[in-house]
């Protein structure tokens, strides 16, 4: 492997990007959970329920309540949600300092420096979809240690796998779920990243556009119900009414134009301004 690739594939952004993403996960499931709560904030001496009360036994009855993987991950996704994208662009900042100091080599080294171009922006895109789908799997799976109640359907995606299959392995589902969707969006949302940085020598538009277009769009389509750009859905893929390959139909869009833009901007030349 070239030593350009171990900077890509391991450096700082990647880091930060997936520590980030796992840690608001948890933060936002334990204070929407109640968990934080129940643990430092119950007062059992002045609270008129609590007054009276056993505080193991009613702790007990809590932390059982919320030990459900539908709750796990909808009380992790309350704040997660509007930030999603933000973690895969972070890597693509990377991305953006390789075309400032190493892409400008390249383009007179490489034969073929489109192809190179093109696979280097592939690589970054595919970044983005692993630091999406990491800390999701990583967050599931420490939910398999201790969650103990889920139900019979959580909804329409992965339906083809079977209607039971969800019941039967609820840790397989979101597994799957991270695997598919998420990465799917980390992908897309990397791609547009990388696609916005051959366009401007702005690196913070990389953040922002993308940022603008998933809150602004999202909510456009959420508001409007429109299938079609209602990217919303397909980040609540765990509770959601359409099925699998419905909820890849709002990523086609921005696919759709960062590939236009890479190809404009093939075209037209590669700025790189610092």
């Amino acid at each position: 492997m070239q030593k350009i690739n171990v900077y890509r594939f391991n450096n700082r952004y990647i880091w930060i990007s997936m520590a980030s993403l796992f840690t608001l996960l948890f933060i936002s499931w334990f204070f929407t959970s109640g968990l934080f709560y129940w643990l430092f904030l119950a007062d059992f001496e002045t609270e008129p329920d609590l007054i009276g009360q056993d505080k193991s036994e009613v702790l007990a009855i809590m932390i059982h309540q919320i030990m459900a993987w539908e709750l796990y991950i909808s009380q992790a996704m309350t704040y997660t949600m509007y930030f999603l994208p933000l973690f895969s662009l972070l890597p693509i900042l990377q991305f953006v300092n390789e075309k400032k100091y190493y892409l400008q080599h390249a383009l007179i080294r490489k034969t073929s420096f489109k192809r190179y171009l093109f696979s280097t922006v592939l690589k970054y895109a595919f970044i983005s979809g692993f630091c999406l789908t990491i800390p999701f799997v990583l967050f599931f799976t420490i939910g398999n240690l201790f969650l103990v109640d889920n139900l019979d359907n959580i909804g329409n995606f992965a339906s083809f796998l079977g209607e039971s299959f969800y019941s039967s392995h609820p840790y397989l589902f979101f597994v799957f779920m991270s695997c598919s969707i998420y990465f799917s969006i980390g992908f897309v949302f990397g791609l547009m990243g990388c696609a916005i940085s051959l366009l401007t020598d702005k690196s913070y538009l990389v953040l922002i556009i993308p940022m603008l277009y998933y809150l602004v769009v999202g909510n456009i389509g959420q508001a409007f119900q429109l299938p079609l750009i209602n990217i919303m859905h397909s980040v609540i893929a765990f509770n959601t009414l359409y099925t699998t390959l419905e909820l890849f139909i709002p990523l086609l869009l921005p696919l759709l134009a960062s590939l236009l833009a890479f190809i404009f901007t093939v075209k037209k030349g590669v700025s790189f301004g610092n």
